[in-house]
C-alpha cells in the first residue's frame, strides 16, 4: 500500500507539472532561417512560390521518398496549394498559397493533420544584399494546450524544426545558384552604330574591282 501511494504521489506530481507547462509556457512561436544567394531574384522568387519547386528543396521531402503529394492551383499564384501524406517523420497536412508579391515576398498557410491538427503561417522574403539576394523562410504560429506541451518536452519549435530550416535554405541556395549558372548568357549585340559608313570587310580584304 505504502509503494502504491509513492506511485500515486508522483503520478500526480507529473501530472501538475504538465498541467503547469501546459498553461504557462510561451503559446507563440516563430522560426526563421536566411541565406544570400548569388542568383537573380526572379530565380530565387520561382523557387519558393511555385510547390512544384519547394518540394524539390524542403529538407522534409528527402525523409520520405514515397511520400504522396497532390498539387492543385496555376504554380506560384494565390489559391495553388499541395497536399501530402508520408511517413512518421513527414506526416500528413496541406500547404497554401495566400499572398504574393512578385519577386519579394510570398505567404502561405500551414496546416498539419498528423501527428497533431495545427496550423501556421509560412513566408519568404527576397531583397538585394551584397553578394545577391538574401532570402528569409520563417514559420510562426500558436501551439494549443496538448502540442504545446509536447514541443515544450522537446525543446520547443526552434529545436524540433530548426535544423530543418537551416538545411532547407542551404540546400535552396545551391538549387537557385546552379540554377542561375545554368542559364544562357544573352548574345552581345552586333548591329552597327547609325549612321556608319565603316566597312564590315577584314582589313587586308582585297576591293572588288
Amino acid at each position: 500500500m505504502k509503494v502504491l501511494k509513492i506511485i500515486g504521489i508522483v503520478v500526480a506530481v507529473l501530472a501538475v507539472i504538465l498541467i503547469a507547462i501546459g498553461l504557462f509556457a510561451p503559446a507563440e512561436y516563430k522560426v526563421e532561417r536566411s541565406a544570400i544567394i548569388n542568383a537573380p531574384a526572379e530565380v530565387v522568387f520561382r523557387n519558393v512560390a511555385d510547390l512544384h519547386e519547394f518540394v524539390k528543396w524542403n529538407p522534409w521531402s528527402k525523409k520520405d521518398p514515397n511520400i504522396q503529394m497532390v498539387h492543385e492551383g496555376e504554380p506560384g499564384t494565390v489559391g495553388s496549394s499541395y497536399h501530402w501524406k508520408g511517413n512518421k517523420q513527414v506526416g500528413e497536412g496541406q500547404m497554401t498559397v495566400t499572398a504574393v508579391e512578385p519577386n519579394t515576398r510570398v505567404e502561405q498557410k500551414l496546416d498539419f493533420l498528423e501527428p497533431f491538427p495545427s496550423t501556421a503561417n509560412v513566408y519568404y522574403t527576397v531583397e538585394p544584399a551584397e553578394g545577391g539576394n538574401k532570402v528569409t523562410w520563417g514559420m510562426t504560429g500558436k501551439s494549443s494546450f496538448v502540442p504545446r506541451i509536447f514541443m515544450t518536452l522537446m525543446g520547443g519549435m526552434e529545436k524540433a524544426i530548426g535544423g530543418d530550416y537551416e538545411q532547407g535554405v542551404k540546400d535552396l541556395k545551391a538549387k537557385c545558384e546552379a540554377e542561375a549558372s545554368a542559364a544562357p548568357v544573352p548574345a552581345a549585340e552586333t548591329t552597327p552604330a547609325t549612321g556608319s559608313t565603316e566597312s564590315t570587310k577584314p582589313a587586308d580584304a582585297t576591293p572588288a574591282p
